[in-house]
């Protein structure tokens, strides 16, 4: 089996967010939904590239060619959110429509798990987070991503009230959740390395 071409495949289906019109355009539902699909797709590959490190550390240096076209597409993802926040900063004239705001919700909560599962890599694979510079690619990557989606979420509740309750809550949540993880892995990091106070939380 040729692992670097599986990894490097695996890397190359994070697709590049979607250009959206111009940033004077108003914010479509599909707009949000496509950034929310890139963020969990982005999220969800980065936990299992740290997750195929942890099963074999003689393939560091495959992972590390796939590590950085993750960085690379991380790069993208970041671009789109901040074109997608542009169009939410300012207060919506109306609400999307209520079948617009079900799927939204509805959505929300898979996008939701998709970043608790970045805590849940920091928790369980630290090693693996350590191992053939994966951590620098992870650490910059999310460190960039974190204020590009504190803002889309805010902005994402002015246009959802439907749910908007429900979406500041689970960013609440989430904020809990980081902050027990950041406490784990300064007890298993120690002194070893420096923390990275603002590794993988989706929401501030």
């Amino acid at each position: 089996m040729i692992i670097r071409p599986v990894l490097l495949a695996l890397a190359s289906t994070i697709a590049p967010t979607q250009v959206i019109a111009a940033s004077n355009d108003a914010a479509t539902p599909e707009d949000v939904l496509n950034s929310m699909r890139n963020v969990e797709k982005l999220s969800a590959d980065t936990h299992s590239h740290a997750k195929e490190i942890s099963t074999d550390f003689n393939r560091k240096h495959f992972i590390l060619g796939a590590s950085q076209d993750i960085y690379l597409s991380c790069r993208a993802t970041i671009e789109g959110v901040k074109k997608i926040n542009d169009k939410l900063k300012a207060p919506p004239q109306e609400p999307f429509d209520d079948k617009d705001q079900k799927e939204i919700c509805s959505a929300f909560r898979l996008f939701g798990h998709r970043q608790f599962l970045l805590v849940v890599t920091l928790i369980s694979e630290p090693r693996s987070i350590e191992s053939g510079g994966f951590d620098g690619y992870f650490e910059d990557c999310f460190t960039r991503l974190k204020p590009a989606l504190t803002g889309f979420v805010k902005g994402l509740a002015d246009y959802t009230p439907n749910c908007q309750d429900n979406i500041l809550k689970e960013n609440s949540d989430q904020e809990w959740a980081f902050d027990e993880a950041i406490k784990k892995i300064k007890v298993r990091w120690g002194g070893r390395r420096a923390i990275p106070v603002d590794i993988p939380v989706p929401l501030d």
